[in-house]
């Protein structure tokens, strides 16, 4: 019996929980030092819209003595039913993510909350292609040692639904980044 309850403590405790309801807002961003771990969403037919789960990481680096730079979008990166490719500038990586919906589009657009330190620096990056499709489950966990870089996202209104696509990158400490000899 005791084993059992363990078992169902620590799957409940690996998963977040859902950080917006059906059309409602989205705004959420990771404590400083940490990513993204995990980015879970679940769409609703009838709601048309999806909610999202969150989770974070610590960078895996030493981070002492370092003050980041973290800075949302002034401005959303997409209007309803448009395609975006938004890339943090830099090297920055995606700390946070700010979504509202409109029932009328039954779209989200987006703001997001970028990250970076002085001596970490985004190295090697890869495209995930897309995560979902369109009315599925979304379950994107990002690799060890690895931070998302960028976002695209394309809406389809015959789904009501957006699909997602990651850059991701490994994180590296350096005072400078290595010239490359050729």
């Amino acid at each position: 019996m005791y084993g059992i309850l363990l078992i169902t403590s620590l799957v409940a405790m690996s998963y977040a929980e859902y950080l917006n309801d059906f059309d409602g807002e989205l705004n959420f961003s990771c404590p400083d030092g940490e990513t993204f771990s995990r980015i879970h969403s679940e769409h609703s037919n009838s709601a048309e819209d999806r909610r999202f789960e969150l989770e974070c990481k610590a960078l895996g680096l030493d981070t002492a003595g370092q003050s980041p730079h973290c800075e949302w979008t002034a401005q959303y990166v997409n209007g309803y039913d448009e395609v975006f490719i938004y890339e943090c500038p830099g090297n920055s990586f995606l700390n946070g993510m700010h979504s509202v919906h409109s029932n009328s589009a039954e779209d989200r657009k987006w703001k997001f909350r970028c990250c970076s330190y002085p001596r970490i620096h985004l190295l090697d990056c890869t495209d995930t292609g897309f995560t979902n499709t369109f009315d599925d489950v979304q379950n994107y966990i990002v690799p060890d040692g690895k931070a998302i870089k960028s976002v695209e996202s394309y809406h389809s209104n015959g789904a009501e639904d957006r699909r997602y696509a990651y850059d991701v990158c490994s994180l590296i400490e350096l005072d400078e980044i290595p010239s490359v000899v050729g």
